[in-house]
């Protein structure tokens, strides 16, 4: 699997391979930098090219739940990742 260093904006044109694992109806799970991230939500699905399904996950119970897209190429059959979550900046108490 392709590795980034925290967690960073993706383009389109950039998108790491991840297996994905659910039911026929949506993703439940994915792994991605050796870490298996749980879908707490499924916020939208669509179709064109490939078939995306921007969830929130999170890689434990005890971390906050971030946006991903996770991408369904059918002919390659394979999944990416394409949009992964923008750094948190701190507020101010």
């Amino acid at each position: 699997m392709a590795g980034m260093s925290g967690s960073t904006a993706r383009g389109t044109g950039q998108a790491d391979l991840i297996e994905v694992r659910g039911g026929q109806e949506q993703p439940t799970h994915f792994l991605w930098q050796d870490r298996i991230y749980a879908v707490r939500e499924v916020l939208g699905h669509w179709t064109g090219l490939r078939e995306v399904w921007r969830v929130q996950a999170s890689p434990g119970r005890c971390f906050a739940a971030d946006v991903y897209d996770l991408s369904l190429d059918r002919a390659a059959g394979r999944w990416t990742l394409t949009r992964t979550p923008i750094p948190r900046t701190p507020t101010p108490a």
